[in-house]
């Protein structure tokens, strides 16, 4: 199908994560606010999530009125549903001249190039999330306030009662709503629940860990009770924490236990309901008598703590580091094995602090042993600057 040195038109659909490359497709889609083009596609279809025959039937009208381009599909989105013909349509004409703009550039600009990027934050924010839920929108910039502004002004009569506001304090917006302190909650593996109780999420390389912990959870005295009160609990928040976390693939949680299969049935019904506000698919199994639940969601990109924190250098991601005493053991068996061989008449064993210190404190009779037998000098050089990991051993002849 390709052939070496051939032009293909690709869309980036997952950056990379960990050892993982990006993720590329030839099925290219472009999101708009109430449609998703998908060039080179003849499919047609209407989101999932808008419900009742009679508005997609409506909305089936109003797309086959449309002339559209031959050899592009679409899919009319969950904002669409109570959509006016006219913002369809606006929709429709700014994604076939993107297509349009899109196509030319990749014809025209020497390859490998970067034809087109989506659009800032704050479009992406609003095209991507924005729901008629939504009372109020707080921007701290005045282009930002403009852009706003302008959404709002194109969304349909029923959905512009949302205020936009520009925050004129002199205290940064975060702060002022108390937002950074909720930011850096969703980086601790930790969630408390409001009765006690609390869930521990742990993602690994294969799959989303989440244990329900009942912690002080208690309903006088009754064991059963406090458990199905934290499972629900923990079932609402879990949801929560997939979202905000922006975690995908495999996810297995393990409730607390239940004997009472009405409240095993009634978990699984609070985390269908949590997730149905998820834009991820997202697919949910049942209890199983170990008491684990499996979710697969997909993955909208990487986790968002990829972009805010790097791997330790300390501990290479592991979240340990080796003790100074094993540290020290097995530099001194390193230098143990190099004065064995002929013709070493010098160690310089540069050390991180604590190890250095170690080993001439603790280990001093060894050392003293080991130049005696073998007729070397061992130095041993303790570096403040050095990482627990990092070590320079020279043996000098």
């Amino acid at each position: 199908m390709i052939k070496r040195g051939q032009e293909v038109l690709v869309q980036v659909v997952k950056e990379v994560t960990g050892n993982k490359g990006a993720n590329m497709t030839t099925f290219l889609s472009l999101p708009g606010r109430c449609l998703v083009l998908m060039p080179g596609s003849d499919s047609a279809g209407i989101s999932r999530k808008i419900s009742g025959e009679q508005r997609r039937s409506r909305l089936r009208e109003i797309m086959s009125d449309f002339n559209i381009p031959e050899g592009i599909g679409y899919i009319v989105r969950t904002a669409s549903a109570e959509i006016t013909k006219t913002a369809l349509q606006q929709d429709l004409r700014y994604l076939t001249g993107l297509w349009t703009e899109i196509k030319t550039r990749g014809q025209t600009s020497q390859t490998p190039a970067l034809v087109y990027e989506d659009q800032d934050t704050v479009h992406r924010f609003l095209r991507d999330h924005f729901t008629q839920d939504i009372q109020e929108i707080i921007v701290d910039t005045e282009d930002s306030y403009n852009q706003v502004a302008k959404f709002v002004d194109m969304l349909p009569p029923r959905q512009k009662k949302v205020l936009v506001r520009l925050h004129r304090g002199s205290k940064p917006i975060f702060n002022q709503s108390n937002i950074e302190e909720q930011i850096e909650s969703i980086y601790q593996p930790q969630v408390q629940l409001p009765s006690g109780g609390s869930i521990v999420i742990d993602p690994t390389e294969a799959l989303v860990a989440i244990d329900v912990n009942s912690g002080r959870t208690s309903q006088k005295g009754d064991f059963e009770k406090s458990i199905f009160l934290a499972n629900m609990e923990a079932g609402e928040e879990l949801a929560r924490q997939l979202r905000l976390r922006d975690l995908g693939g495999l996810i297995v949680v393990d409730f607390i236990d239940m004997r009472s299969k009405g409240n095993i049935r009634e978990v699984e019904r609070q985390v269908k309901n949590a997730m149905k506000r998820d834009k991820a698919k997202v697919d949910i199994s049942r209890i199983s008598r170990f008491g684990l639940m499996q979710i697969s969601r997909q993955k909208m990109g990487a986790p968002i703590e990829k972009g805010s924190y790097r791997r330790c250098e300390h501990c290479e991601g592991r979240g340990v580091v080796r003790s100074v005493e094993t540290l020290a053991l097995y530099y001194l068996r390193r230098i143990q094995t190099g004065v064995t061989r002929k013709k070493i008449k010098r160690v310089e064993a540069n050390l991180p602090l604590e190890v250095g210190q170690y080993l001439l404190n603790k280990k001093r009779g060894e050392l003293v042993e080991l130049e005696n037998k073998h007729q070397v000098t061992i130095v041993i050089l303790p570096s403040p600057e050095m990482k627990p990991s990092e070590n320079n051993i020279r043996f000098l002849s």
